[in-house]
């Protein structure tokens, strides 16, 4: 009866393993634990047809960003995975505060549809979960450095580029006021109002 109890112990132990590795290869698939909505949403079939080429893999349908634990996180998705017969030469992220302006690129490498990017601090993957979906990832400090704050409110919009022209481009969005800023603000009201009432007493 003991033998069965462990063999049963030993089974369990190995089940419990098993899952938490496949869980930790299954949140690994993506840079960032994207949810909710997507940030932009594109048009399909918007792509500007350069010298015939087929377009669906130069066609981003969607994109997202996040500023999570000192990294800022972006994503881009598409038509199709990119493949030898529709594909760009660089995806990229632009983001800008009105006086610098960023480009996160990923380019493609001669001979091969697979893309890498040079910048410093730069993460960039073509997702292991969805072959449409691209990601980049950047710690807030490398930005800073290049001269753009990510913890304040920016523009940024994703664009796909061939032969040096522009295949697509997003509409922008802005980023969001840090919650941090807002508490902030909130606190700084309420004092306000209540050194008010007091006077007014």
């Amino acid at each position: 009866m003991r033998k069965v109890q462990k063999q049963a112990a030993r089974i369990a132990a190995v089940v419990v393993a098993t899952g938490a590795l496949f869980a930790s290869q299954a949140s690994a698939s993506y840079l960032y634990d994207w949810t909710g909505p997507s940030s932009i949403t594109d048009a399909s079939g918007d792509v500007t047809k350069i010298n015939g080429s087929k377009t669906e893999g130069q066609d981003i349908t969607q994109a997202w960003y996040a500023l999570n634990n000192g990294y800022a996180f972006f994503r881009m998705d598409l038509a199709i995975a990119p493949d030898v017969n529709s594909y760009a030469d660089i995806y990229g992220i632009h983001i800008t505060n009105g006086s610098i302006d960023l480009n996160l690129n990923a380019v493609k490498a001669s001979g091969s549809i697979a893309y890498s990017t040079t910048q410093t601090g730069l993460t960039f993957q073509h997702s292991e979960a969805d072959p449409k979906t691209l990601e980049w990832k950047i710690s807030a400090a490398d930005i800073t450095k290049l001269g753009l704050n990510v913890t304040n409110p920016f523009t940024w919009n994703a664009f796909t580029k061939w032969n040096g022209d522009t295949a697509d481009t997003t509409s922008t969005a802005t980023t969001p006021i840090p919650g941090a800023i807002w508490l902030l603000g909130s606190g700084l009201f309420g004092l306000v109002a209540m050194r008010r009432r007091k006077e007014n007493l």
